[in-house]
């Protein structure tokens, strides 16, 4: 994979199409969204501003070819806890940056081909006095993606596709390289992965079904295997990560949605969004200190369920979603340990989040078009088994609200 791929696609485009490039469409789309808020954290408060900006400036050659390049950039100035290689942490500010191009093109009415490449950066403190770029768990990510997606004259649809991408984590060490051995490898974190994909929806007059079954094989090249005395193997670790994933939206009768005076005035729509998502690896892991080996430290199986309801009250456009997801995790063989002692005990470790989430927007189409305000406020609950948190942290709420704006593009 080379970064310059996007440039070869577009410079072909332009040598080979140039009466097409002359006759294409620009059609810039994107969003901006700023807001300001305040996050409480196992009653610790912190204030921050987070930004985000989109901008897709789609060209349409035809109506068989339409390339569409992408630029996201981000930043959460709120304190946030995020999940990294499968662990929970909690970083101060965020920032993120994604470059991607996509290309589709469109044989027949009912069938498309799509290409898409993307380059994304982010960056993540741990502590306020850390510098940007030198964070532990910096992440860098190149992907490619090949897609088929077959249309049918009842409006569903099925895509097919595969991918392709690498992930390094250039700050990040593991203990024994740091201390000078390079027994069990330096770039311990990084990736070399691939998927394949089988997606689709079923369209309704008055629901939406969508579903996606997806498997990925995660090649650690640098990370050797864990042996039962705590010593390495010449093998290296390999992830396989499958999931099973479907939602189903219900649009309500409009005779519910009627005034006396025969206009709609409530438009409402619910939902819920199910997934199955499993783990199996090869690595294990030893713990010096307890003198403990542990096989298969890593497999685990995780089950979320995630209902919500959207009310928009018009003509004003006023619009209310409140959303709340549980997510079950269960390790297969890794065992609990205590408090204190960080002795390991019978119980296998499980952790339970529950995330529920009131959003509201109100449109100022009066005064300019695309504007509108939104504010929202979170509330995050971790509850584990795992009592023992030197390393990352298991048990915690955290609350937050944010008020800001959206610019719509």
């Amino acid at each position: 994979m080379k970064m310059k791929s996007p440039v070869l696609l577009a410079a072909y485009l332009c040598l080979v199409m140039p009466g097409a490039v002359m006759a294409a469409d620009l059609i810039p789309l994107g969003s901006i969204r700023t807001s300001g808020g305040q996050s409480f954290f196992e009653g610790d408060a912190t204030w921050g501003a987070n930004a985000r900006l989109e901008f897709v400036p789609a060209v349409r050659f035809d109506n068989r070819n339409l390339l569409m390049p992408r630029l996201n950039a981000s930043y959460t100035g709120t304190r946030t806890a995020i999940q990294v290689i499968d662990e929970g942490n909690l970083f101060q500010e965020e920032q993120g940056y994604l470059l991607g191009l996509k290309y589709i093109h469109k044989p027949t009415g009912y069938r498309k081909l799509k290409a898409d490449v993307q380059a994304k950066i982010v960056l993540l403190k741990e502590a306020k006095n850390e510098s940007w770029g030198k964070g532990v768990y910096d992440q860098k990510t190149l992907s490619t993606a090949l897609e088929l997606e077959q249309r049918f004259q009842s409006l569903s649809s099925i895509r097919l596709g595969v991918m392709a991408f690498a992930v390094r984590y250039p700050n990040y060490e593991s203990l024994a390289s740091l201390a000078g051995e390079d027994i069990m490898g330096r770039d311990t974190l990084d990736t070399n992965n691939a998927g394949i994909y089988f997606a689709g929806k079923i369209p309704g007059q008055k629901y939406l079904i969508k579903y996606r079954l997806n498997f990925e094989l995660h090649r650690y090249f640098d990370q050797k295997l864990v042996q039962h005395l705590g010593d390495f193997s010449d093998r290296k670790r390999l992830d396989g990560v499958g999931c099973i994933w479907g939602s189903y939206t219900r649009y309500f009768d409009e005779r519910w949605n009627m005034t006396r005076s025969g206009k709609k005035s409530l438009e409402t729509s619910a939902g819920i969004k199910l997934s199955l998502r499993s783990r199996i690896s090869n690595q294990n892991h030893y713990d010096a200190d307890q003198l403990t080996f542990i096989d298969d430290y890593y497999d685990y199986t995780d089950f979320s369920a995630n209902p919500y309801i959207t009310f928009r009250i018009l003509p004003a456009d006023l619009a209310f979603q409140l959303s709340y997801k549980v997510d079950y995790r269960r390790y297969t063989d890794r065992p609990t340990q205590e408090d204190e002692t960080g002795i390991y005990t019978d119980k296998k470790f499980y952790q339970w989040t529950h995330y529920t989430d009131l959003t509201c927007s109100y449109p100022l189409k009066k005064f300019i078009p695309g504007l509108s305000l939104e504010t929202s406020v979170d509330l995050y609950v971790s509850d584990s088994n795992m009592k023992y948190e030197q390393t990352y942290c298991y048990n915690y709420t955290s609350v937050s609200y944010r008020f800001g704006a959206v610019y719509e593009f």
